[in-house]
């Protein structure tokens, strides 16, 4: 396992794995510069996430655009990109167990860690900037739109009154 990042809960962290004597099982990695992270994810099996404050979830999408099938929990944007039995799991928040036995099922189905992988990228690639910015030049136009015809329903309503 390896922890990427830095932040508050990182002496907390180290501290448990030498409790648990896992010292030669978990690296720190520390912080990693985000244009280096594309070369660093393929590396990797899983992306796992226990954060419950991830609020856009860019690690989450700079993860599975590489490839990579993802665990995360039920809260704010995970759920988002992580698709539940689609390119990885998401978890009840603080439920361990739960968390450890979706990572364990990912990596121990050959079959389903193609599949998820696959869905990961094709997710990833739904968030690409210029289809993003389609997507809001839409947005926008329903608006006006909607704004047009509350204007002409109101003007219509001040005709009556």
């Amino acid at each position: 396992l390896t922890i990427i990042g830095e932040g508050p809960a990182i002496s907390t962290l180290k501290h448990q794995v030498e409790k648990l004597n896992l010292v030669d099982k978990i690296i720190f990695a520390g912080f990693i510069d985000n244009s280096k992270l594309h070369e660093v994810y393929p590396q990797y099996d899983l992306f796992l996430t226990a954060s419950t404050m991830e609020t856009q979830g860019l690690v989450i999408l700079e993860s599975i655009a590489c490839g990579l099938p993802a665990v995360g929990v039920k809260s704010f944007a995970i759920p988002e990109l992580i698709k539940d039995d689609k390119n990885g799991y998401c978890a009840e928040p603080f439920n361990a167990i739960e968390i450890a036995d979706r990572c364990i099922d990912i990596l121990t189905n050959a079959e389903k860690y193609k599949r998820f992988s696959e869905t990961s990228m094709k997710i990833a690639a739904e968030h690409e900037l210029n289809g993003c910015v389609l997507k809001m030049e839409d947005v926008y136009e329903r608006v006006i739109i909607l704004h047009k015809d509350k204007e002409k329903k109101d003007h219509l309503l001040n005709l009556f009154m």
